[in-house]
């Protein structure tokens, strides 16, 4: 399933407005249990020379290991987020190579420290918000783990903030691969949903 809009769409999108970077959850324990490992690293290396070349602010935000539990729902995502965690293991073995290019992907977005985030709509936490306000950003990349989860709820919250949420197809990724889908085909009911390539076709006609 590709989820991509007309490229002349996608190029004023990409090339109009002030832009901001958002990627979730960035570890290795999320990275090791999600699919299409190969993809994720590739569509982030596309990114990052987008926020070079324009240049793009980034924000890594990461959830903390305890988070508030302040209602029903968030007492839900909070049980599902402990089972994840349990699952997650350092699968190196096969998978070393991936690992070592995802570390150098890392690399290159850190920036900085990544904040702790107490809630799955990183858009709730006064930092991030502070950081949208500072670099005065009216459309938010979003990127990173878990596609139905964290990316999901903070795009919500970029809409309810007025923004625009522009989500990356294949730099977003989640352990189930249907739950992955789903969650994009809900998302580009009211969010923008581009892949890299046509990133790559609007920077470096490639």
């Amino acid at each position: 399933m590709v989820f991509a809009i007309d490229q002349e769409k996608a190029s004023k999108l990409l090339s109009s407005g002030n832009h901001a970077l958002i990627l979730l959850n960035a570890d290795e324990a999320h990275f090791s249990r999600i699919f299409g490992k190969l993809e994720f690293i590739t569509a982030a290396r596309v990114i990052l020379k987008y926020c070079r070349e324009k240049p793009v602010p980034l924000l890594m935000a990461n959830m903390g290991n305890n988070p508030k539990v302040e209602d029903s729902q968030t007492l839900f995502m909070e049980s599902r987020r402990k089972v994840r965690q349990s699952r997650a293991t350092s699968i190196l073995g096969s998978n070393e190579k991936l690992f070592i290019e995802y570390r150098s992907v890392l690399r290159a977005f850190s920036e900085s420290n990544p904040i702790e985030l107490s809630r799955e709509n990183a858009i709730s936490d006064h930092r991030v918000r502070e950081f949208i306000e500072e670099h005065k950003a009216e459309r938010i990349f979003v990127l990173g783990f878990d596609t139905d989860v964290e990316v999901l709820l903070t795009v919500s919250g970029v809409i309810s903030s007025g923004l625009m949420p522009i989500v990356v197809s294949d730099a977003v990724s989640s352990p189930s691969e249907r739950l992955h889908f789903n969650a994009l085909e809900l998302m580009a009911g009211f969010a923008e949903v581009v892949d890299s390539r046509e990133i790559s076709l609007h920077l470096f006609g490639e």
